[in-house]
């Protein structure tokens, strides 16, 4: 509600009947609710109201509405500058991106340059050892006709300067790192002489010829998986690739020659829907397979029963651990690290059927692995083992003699390893430093550092037996130099 309207022009006259009576009326500007017959100026200017106090109200509007638009200005001058810097930030990135030297490396020359250093370790000129072959008939030896057949198919027509340098190399058998610019002809620098030493020594067949009974290829691909073993399966040649995209390029590379040469080329990399279709077509055993890590990773942790990398046996290796609970869980470790390989335990707590098919099997060398307690440590004659581990080291110097005495037997030569723990294992390196000693064994250095820092009930048999190696080392000296 307007108080204009609420005052009251009766109560202006009374105020001007109160003046000349020479009373004030103690409440001037008293409201009521009656509507107004008139505007009293002199009451609105008592009251604050006039041509000054709208002028003055004008004025401070003005300069708040002014205040205002002076803050969005700075802000609007802000933002354009603070989009400007981002621009020139972005244009840098990109410009960064396409330097090759924020990669670690330069621009690949236009020029070919090619060091062998082993050629430099003899002594030999490093920089000529490999003469390029420059054209597609200079390459028909190493590469086989056959696939420079089906390169001149594919309409190529001469090799070029990564392809011409990088083939004899990889030809010879010799490692590689070829840097070259995009476009270059890397791929197939890299792929076809893999595929002619396939070639050349002959392919496994994938599935089998399907004659004989025991072919897994008459059985149907999900019967195959079980069929194939642990780790049967191992690609000829495994091309590893950063990106699903590059990985599916060298794929496509590849079955340009899978007509003329027979030999399979598949990609594996992640993406929705893709793992089942990949699985399948592995299954069929592919001679080449290229694929993302983390893929790969994917497969030989999921599918290790029947794809996995094919291990290398160094011959039989007994390990000693502590007790039986330790043998359990250690072959378990080991048989998951090498993809399914049979380990065999030896202790106290299996059956006596059970401990005689264990040393069978490892015997006959369909285990090549035995985990076992001491109880192995003696009355254990295989002949053939290469190398003996002590996990845990045995309690004195005897049982040391007898663990590592399992290899090496009858005019053979072996390897025995101990682990050794600078706190618990004080005694331990005492009496395999005596063994040393005493068999013309030198005793390793860190070996002799641990027994300087024995302290309390081993300090004084260490001490000995240091004393025992410094007068063996100054006989040695005298002997060689009376010889």
């Amino acid at each position: 509600m307007d108080p204009l309207a609420l005052l009251s022009d009766e109560e202006d006259e009374a105020g001007a009947d109160g003046e000349e009576r020479g009373l004030q009326d103690p409440d001037p500007k008293r409201l009521r609710t009656a509507e107004p017959e008139g505007v009293n100026f002199e009451a609105l200017r008592r009251i604050g109201y006039g041509a000054q106090a709208e002028a003055e109200e004008a004025a401070n509007a003005a300069a708040s509405l002014q205040g205002t638009f002076s803050a969005l200005q700075q802000k609007a001058q802000e933002d354009a500058a603070g989009r400007f810097k981002a621009d020139i930030a972005l244009d840098e990135a990109k410009e960064k991106a396409q330097d090759p030297s924020r990669l670690g490396c330069e621009e690949p020359p236009e020029s070919i340059e090619v060091y062998d250093e082993q050629a430099a370790q003899r002594g030999d000129d490093a920089e000529n050892q490999w003469p390029p072959w420059s054209t597609l008939e200079a390459a028909e030896e190493g590469l086989t006709k056959t696939l420079v057949d089906a390169m001149r198919t594919a309409g190529f027509t001469e090799p070029t300067p990564i392809q011409a340098q990088g083939w004899p190399i990889l030809c010879h058998g010799r490692d590689l790192i070829g840097v070259a610019r995009t476009g270059s002809g890397k791929t197939l620098a890299f792929l076809l002489p893999c595929f002619a030493r396939l070639l050349k020594e002959g392919l496994r067949s994938r599935m089998g010829s399907g004659s004989g009974p025991g072919d897994d290829a008459s059985l149907p691909v999900q019967m195959q998986k079980q069929a194939a073993g642990p780790g049967a399966y191992s690609p000829e040649i495994l091309v590893l690739a950063p990106s699903r995209e590059l990985a599916a390029q060298i794929e496509t590379e590849a079955r340009r020659f899978t007509a003329s040469t027979g030999i399979a080329t598949l990609a594996c990399y992640g993406g929705e829907g893709t793992r089942r279709e990949t699985l399948g077509r592995l299954r069929e055993r592919p001679e080449c397979v290229v694929g993302t890590v983390g893929r790969l990773i994917d497969f030989i942790d999921n599918e290790k029963h029947w794809y996995g990398s094919q291990n290398k046996n160094p011959g039989k290796v007994l390990i000693f651990a502590f007790d039986h609970e330790e043998c359990d869980s250690m072959a378990k470790k080991i048989k998951a690290a090498l993809n399914g390989a049979t380990v065999e335990t030896l202790h106290g707590n299996k059956k006596q059927a059970d401990r005689e098919a264990a040393m069978q099997r490892f015997r006959s060398g369909d285990s090549w692995i035995m985990v076992a307690t001491s109880i192995a440590g003696r009355g254990l004659d295989i002949k053939d083992i290469n190398l003996v581990i002590n996990f845990d080291p045995p309690e004195d110097g005897q049982d040391y003699v007898h663990r590592i005495g399992r290899t090496g037997r009858a005019g053979r030569k072996g390897k025995a390893i101990t682990l050794l723990r600078k706190g618990p294992d004080g005694r331990a390196m005492i009496f395999i430093t005596q063994v040393m000693r005493r068999t013309g064994l030198d005793v390793p250095q860190e070996l002799i550092e641990a027994l300087k820092q024995r302290r309390g009930r081993d300090m004084s048999l260490a001490a000995e037996v240091l004393q025992g190696l410094t007068n063996q080392q100054r006989l040695e000296r005298s002997w060689a130099k009376l010889i």
